[in-house]
């Protein structure tokens, strides 16, 4: 009886070491996949890198750009980056018709889709571990009037008032969860050529909607720089 007994308790253990092996193999990978899944943050500033500006047809012309951030341990794969919406601060109608896909500011045309006869650029953008990024454009401004106009595949655009704005867009990939962040602007449009004093818009703040976390408005007082150099830049690290 106890020899049996003995028995039963080594092939229930060896039943259980068995099971649970299969469970290791089965999930193990995709537990170590969300261990080290990507994990973005946004970059953002009002000087260069930033902001581009140029000079054309007697008017200033104003790119706003965000860097994504990749801190996690894996490759961030196939990115696009949408804006959502857009609303006056204590509003909830948006000023553009609908989502649009944003522009990566490195990205090369696509010869097989074309918008107006013309290759859009490509949608998506592997981000590299560790602290990889790459900018996106948002959106563009000029001297001669107070028009939004956003770096999307349709140009959505709005024209802009006194006060601040919200910018929703929405951040995903083949291996994370989308993200959403509301980013904070202003577009004061104070031209005053005689000073040689320019402000058409501004960015101050970014945070991520779609997770709790604490968030981080950047410090105005100071002349924005590199994410890397700046830690208010980069919305919650």
């Amino acid at each position: 009886m106890g020899v049996e007994w003995a028995n039963f308790w080594v092939n229930f253990a060896l039943a259980i070491i068995t099971f649970l092996a299969v469970i290791v193999a089965l999930f193990q990978q995709k537990f170590w996949d969300w261990w080290n899944k990507p994990l973005i943050k946004i970059g953002f500033g009002n000087d260069k890198p930033y902001s581009i500006d140029s000079y054309s047809d007697g008017m200033i012309n104003l790119l706003f750009r965000l860097k994504a951030i990749n801190l996690g341990e894996t490759v961030a794969k196939r990115c696009r980056v949408k804006i959502i919406s857009v609303v006056a601060e204590g509003n909830e109608n948006s000023l553009i018709e609908e989502p649009d896909v944003l522009k990566w500011s490195s990205a090369p045309k696509d010869m097989r889709y074309y918008e107006s006869n013309q290759p859009i650029h490509r949608e998506h953008m592997d981000i590299t571990p560790k602290g990889g990024w790459e900018f996106f454009d948002l959106f563009n401004v000029n001297s001669r009037e107070r028009r939004v106009i956003f770096a999307s595949t349709g140009s959505r655009n709005f024209l802009a008032g006194d006060g601040n704005y919200i910018a929703t867009i929405e951040i995903s990939g083949e291996n994370f969860e989308p993200i959403r962040k509301e980013i904070k602007f202003s577009v004061p449009h104070k031209v005053d050529w005689t000073k040689g004093s320019i402000l058409l818009a501004g960015i101050y703040e970014v945070k991520n909607t779609s997770q709790s976390q604490s968030n981080y408005t950047q410090d105005t007082s100071k002349e924005p720089q590199h994410l890397e150099q700046s830690p208010s830049e980069n919305e919650d690290r």
